[in-house]
């Protein structure tokens, strides 16, 4: 797996009980599947009308926000996340492929 982080600080993910952003040094995970938009909140289904919601309360502390979007995800889904994203002043992104290694010769 390729992984490109921009600006993310090294630490352990947070999992569990608590909503993404509400630990300092939280890490979270979108995943976006392909199919119809929608996204994964550190393995969560989350309603897309959500996700504005969850982006300002992780401008607040500023988690590591990890984007894993499925090689078949439609751009238009992933821009309106990454939108939604901006929109927060989330600062702490990076991308996450999920590139399968090249075969060995």
């Amino acid at each position: 797996m390729i992984a490109l982080l921009f600006g993310l600080l090294a630490g352990p993910m947070q999992t569990g009980g608590a909503m993404p952003g509400s630990l300092p040094g939280y890490r979270v995970s979108i995943v976006i599947p392909s199919g119809r938009c929608r996204v994964l909140l550190n393995g969560r289904p989350v309603a897309m009308t959500r996700l504005p919601d969850e982006a300002k309360a992780w401008a607040k502390t500023q988690p590591e926000i990890h984007v894993l979007p499925s090689p078949k995800a439609g751009y238009r889904c992933v821009d309106r996340v990454l939108r939604v994203l901006r929109d927060a002043s989330v600062t702490k992104l990076g991308f996450i492929g999920n590139e399968e290694a090249p075969p060995r010769r």
